[in-house]
């Protein structure tokens, strides 16, 4: 009796939390992409001390929410950041680490299947027919007549 109202107790104080914990990963989400958003307004006018600024609040959020492609996305903006800067080492850095992270995600989602191929499927007599109906070959008498 008291197990199964623990159990209850903690699976209402579960459902109560749930929503809250997607509603902080969608916020995350949400405020990630604004940075991001603002970086790319800002690199697109050449102000890359600002965008370099917003991406790396961008990075910030997305290493608190552990998105991974997030993460990635935002190695890649930093480094397109150190590259218009001249700035090639820190480029390639990023890059690398953008890199590194999109293998890892990429290894994840290979799936190992293993096939065979298949006999091309048998004929059968209404097949037959409509294989001489498309090429044109003989009438319906004489092609009930081969089969």
């Amino acid at each position: 009796m008291k197990a199964n109202c623990l159990f209850r107790m903690l699976a209402s104080v579960i459902l109560c939390l749930y929503p809250a914990v997607l509603f902080s990963q969608q916020q995350h989400s949400r405020t990630a992409t604004s940075y991001t958003d603002s970086g790319l307004a800002c690199f697109s006018r050449a102000e890359y001390g600002k965008a370099h600024d917003y991406y790396f609040k961008a990075l910030k959020v997305n290493e608190e929410s552990g998105d991974k492609n997030g993460i990635a996305a935002s190695y890649l903006h930093i480094g397109n950041t150190y590259n218009s800067l001249s700035q090639y080492s820190k480029s390639l850095d990023y890059y690398f680490r953008a890199l590194k992270i999109n293998e890892e995600l990429a290894i994840k989602k290979l799936d190992k299947v293993q096939k065979e191929t298949q006999p091309p499927r048998r004929y059968t007599p209404a097949s037959i027919i409509s294989e001489l109906e498309k090429m044109n070959l003989g009438t319906k008498a004489t092609r009930a007549e081969i089969i």
